[in-house]
């Protein structure tokens, strides 16, 4: 069969059927080479296609080469076409003929495999730059997408109160990232990114900085509190010292008040004995009985006017340790206010209305806000 023989009627059929070749689509219905003025019997008789396929092989030295446009990279994908189109109209006319020869169908199959073979090897061949330019550009595109994500990734960390160290040391880490690397087409994006995430990093850094600030003052606050809470422990402690020496004082003072008592007792005892001892000896037991009255006459004096001072000292030192403890509490109120007031303005300075924080303060220091108190 002669590619340029007149078809059949069945093949004119399938001819009208087919649709006319426009200039629009002339390009991708054309073939490498004249498949019609080939004959098909010794296109496909044994050895036949070798000389199809140098044909087509020979052809492939007018190929385009030119990857560095848009329509040199077009312009090889249409040459691949056409020998596409080529392999197809060949093995459609293949397997004509191989219908036609039904003894000799494997040689034809033969022939028409390694045309199809071939012709793909070509394909592959003339694609293989386009193929690699798109497999270059697509890992050029995934490594360019990669470095746009780490600039993403930067304003994200594993902790939601990151530390103003670890925040500048972000802002360093991206001020020099990729300051050699040519961006291309992602310049714009990778500019854009990475001032969106250095500005997102200095706001971060700025509200570290401040909570560190305020973390420190109040560990000072905490610091401050803390003696002055040791102070008023010595201040108590020296109190219930003075109390005890106070306590021990009047002690010694009720001794001897007591012991005076005694003594007294004692003397009255021997006046009576004296008296006794008397009645024997008028004379001289009227001058023991006076030497004897006037000496305890005397001691008893001695003995009250001792007591009455001792009283006098005991309440002179009860109301000093009364008024020490009353300048004690009035000190005490005096720095309980100040903290207090310390602590309305702060709530106030925080936006509270001065009436709620008032009562604010007045609920935490009755004890009826839970978890919450104030160190004095």
């Amino acid at each position: 069969m002669t590619v340029g023989k007149k078809p059949t009627k069945k093949r004119e059929a399938a001819r009208v059927e087919k649709p006319e070749t426009t200039e629009d689509n002339a390009s991708v219905a054309a073939t490498i080479i004249d498949v019609e003025s080939l004959d098909a019997e010794q296109v496909f008789a044994e050895g036949g296609s070798a000389s199809v396929i140098a044909m087509v092989e020979k052809s492939l030295a007018e190929a385009p080469s030119d990857i560095s446009t848009a329509s040199g990279r077009k312009a090889i994908i249409s040459f691949a076409r056409r020998i596409t189109r080529t392999k197809t109209m060949l093995d459609e006319i293949g397997k004509s003929v191989a219908a036609e020869w039904k003894k000799k169908a494997g040689g034809v199959d033969a022939e028409r495999r390694a045309i199809k073979d071939s012709l793909d090897e070509f394909v592959v061949t003339v694609r293989k730059p386009v193929d690699d330019y798109e497999a270059k550009e697509t890992l050029r595109l995934d490594e360019q997408a990669g470095r746009l994500a780490w600039i993403e990734a930067q304003a994200a960390f594993e902790t939601q109160e990151p530390s103003a160290k670890d925040i500048s040391e972000r802002i360093e880490q991206l001020a020099a990232y990729g300051g050699n690397w040519d961006w291309q087409e992602f310049a714009s994006r990778a500019d854009d990114a990475r001032a969106r995430v250095m500005e997102a990093l200095k706001v971060a850094l700025g509200l570290a900085m401040a909570r560190e600030a305020q973390q420190a003052e109040l560990e000072r606050l905490r610091a401050d509190a803390a003696r002055r809470d040791q102070a008023d422990r010595d201040r108590a402690i020296a109190a219930q010292a003075a109390d005890a020496a106070r306590r021990a004082a009047e002690k010694e003072t009720s001794e001897k008040v007591a012991d005076a008592a005694l003594g007294e007792a004692e003397a009255r005892r021997k006046a009576e004995e004296a008296d006794q001892a008397r009645i024997a000896a008028v004379a001289e037991a009227e001058a023991v009985r006076r030497r004897a009255s006037d000496d305890a006459k005397a001691a008893a004096v001695d003995a009250a006017e001792k007591a009455i001072e001792a009283e006098r000292q005991r309440v002179a030192d009860e109301r000093a340790a009364e008024q020490r403890a009353a300048d004690a509490r009035a000190a005490d109120k005096a720095h309980r206010g100040k903290i207090n007031g310390a602590a309305c303005a702060a709530l106030v300075s925080a936006g509270i209305p001065d009436d709620m924080a008032k009562l604010a303060m007045i609920e935490i220091i009755q004890g009826r806000v839970p978890a919450v108190t104030i160190s004095y």
